[in-house]
């Protein structure tokens, strides 16, 4: 049988049932809405404040890899000027190390040729002592030099390049005053003198020498060998 429509009334309280029920759907959908709607705020806030921190992070990072960079080129120039003035050091050492080798060639000598001129004075004060000449001779012998040696003396000082001293020695034989005597005489390095080449030879020279090197005194062995070549001369008139 047909459906009887319902009374106004009736119709007009399910309306407004139906009305207050979607309302409420409403509500409902509407705060849920609004809830999602802030919650997907707050992660987009957290979102952007991490990629600005990020960024931050890595704009931060980008900087100090710049000046990591450019303080490792400055260390790295520095570094080579470091080893740059090392190895020149290490150079200067080298030199310095050869150079103090060398030293002590070089003082020897030295030492060697100022022993050479203090024996070449002692040696010219011994032929002065072996002349018998007075102090006033002395002096002059001494201001003149060789020259005056040889004028006065007959005595001439020659210097060989291997060191030795070589005594020219002539108004002994009175028959021939022009004639020469000589000897060579060296300063050995362990200070011991060392004669040789005397002409004419003189028997007993090793024994003079022997006692020179007792002695030390230049000027006996002087007169010495001088007393023996006229002791020479005068066997042979």
């Amino acid at each position: 049988p047909p459906t009887s429509s319902p009374l106004p009334e009736e119709q007009d309280r399910m309306d407004m049932s139906i009305q207050a029920e979607l309302s409420d759907v409403m509500s409902k959908v509407n705060a849920w809405s609004l809830a999602r709607e802030t919650d997907l705020l707050a992660v987009s806030a957290k979102h952007k404040s991490f990629l600005d921190t990020h960024h931050g992070w890595t704009d931060e990072l980008k900087k100090k890899e710049k000046e990591a960079s450019a303080d490792f080129k400055t260390l790295t120039i520095e570094l080579n000027k470091h080893q740059e003035v090392l190895q020149d050091m290490k150079q200067d050492n080298v030199a310095l190390e050869k150079e103090n080798a060398s030293l002590p060639v070089e003082l020897a000598s030295l030492e060697f040729k100022v022993k050479e001129e203090l024996e070449l004075v002692k040696l010219q004060q011994a032929a002065l002592d072996a002349s018998n000449l007075n102090n006033t001779d002395t002096t002059h012998c001494l201001e003149g030099g060789h020259e005056m040696y040889q004028n006065r003396l007959g005595l001439k000082f020659e210097r060989l390049s291997d060191g030795c001293l070589v005594i020219k020695m002539w108004q002994i034989d009175p028959a021939n005053p022009g004639k020469q005597f000589r000897f060579s005489i060296r300063l050995n390095e362990d200070e011991s003198y060392n004669v040789k080449d005397c002409e004419p030879m003189v028997e007993n020279l090793e024994e003079l020498v022997e006692e020179l090197n007792a002695s030390n005194s230049l000027s006996l062995f002087v007169r010495s060998v001088r007393k023996e070549w006229r002791a020479q001369v005068a066997d042979a008139e």
